[in-house]
């Protein structure tokens, strides 16, 4: 049973060491994964004072990709924080005043996306160690030498295993109302999918739009009929087939569903 949180204490000198989680993988996505949720991260001072007014903490979580949405709090000592920011493969947290007791930031509500062409296997986070026009006013960076040189030092070396499929048990939604276009393309019913997956997805119809909503998990997502435009958490990506209206029912395609659903298209079973 994996500890509630991965901690690592970090020294004005980078001296790290992990504490939890250094043997067994944190975060175990199934092949064919588009998202992942991860459990809470503490990092936490050695000494006071250790983190700087006005400067950053940069995470790195190289080929994986943060989603909005993530939260980060104070939870020992008399440490302010500001802000924290998910760009890309970085999570940035700010100092907004140091602290004169050492203190522990918990960062929570973190969900990564995965690239579908990721291999299987370990991937790992680490802490930016350079100051540069990447990682400005970075609390660990140092600017001396090439600043082109971009330094990492790892946190938790199994941070995420996107496991082998073999040994990985996937959730699977069984499916009716489906037919395949004049093109080929398997086009399913949306809210048939959607409620499959999960009991808590909210699935809404504005008729006058001609739009539907999903909301699962952190993930909102909308499109329209009769567009092959998909808005996911505010970012717009170019759907396979456009939604359309069948019987009443708003339907779209096998790959793009479970594109939007972060799922393999094997994990939706077609009832026939």
């Amino acid at each position: 049973m994996f500890k509630k949180y991965s901690t690592v204490f970090i020294s004005a000198f980078l001296s790290l060491f992990l504490v939890s989680g250094a043997f067994a993988a944190e975060n175990i996505a199934s092949p064919g994964s588009r998202h992942v949720s991860v459990k809470d991260i503490v990092i936490s001072e050695s000494a006071a004072g250790i983190f700087k007014k006005d400067k950053y903490i940069y995470l790195f979580a190289e080929h994986l990709t943060f989603e909005d949405g993530v939260a980060a709090s104070v939870q020992e000592g008399d440490l302010k924080i500001d802000e924290v920011s998910a760009l890309g493969s970085v999570l940035k947290i700010k100092i907004k005043s140091e602290s004169s007791k050492a203190s522990k930031i918990v960062i929570s509500n973190v969900s990564l996306y995965l690239d579908s062409s990721l291999p299987s296997g370990v991937y790992s986070l680490k802490v930016a160690a350079t100051e540069n026009d990447t990682y400005k006013d970075n609390v660990f960076g140092s600017s001396e030498g090439d600043s082109d040189e971009v330094k990492y030092i790892t946190l938790i070396e199994n941070f995420v295993q996107i496991a082998e499929k073999e040994d990985y048990e996937t959730q699977t939604a069984t499916v009716g109302n489906s037919y395949v276009d004049k093109d080929g393309a398997v086009m399913l019913p949306v809210r048939e999918v959607t409620s499959a997956f999960s009991d808590k997805t909210i699935v809404s119809w504005d008729s006058e739009k001609r739009q539907v909503s999903i909301i699962t998990g952190k993930r909102v997502i909308l499109f329209k009929a009769d567009s092959n435009v998909m808005i996911i958490n505010g970012t717009s990506v170019y759907m396979q087939k456009p939604a359309v209206i069948t019987g009443g029912r708003i339907h779209a395609s096998l790959s793009d569903l479970a594109y939007a659903l972060g799922v393999s298209e094997s994990q939706i079973i077609i009832n026939k």
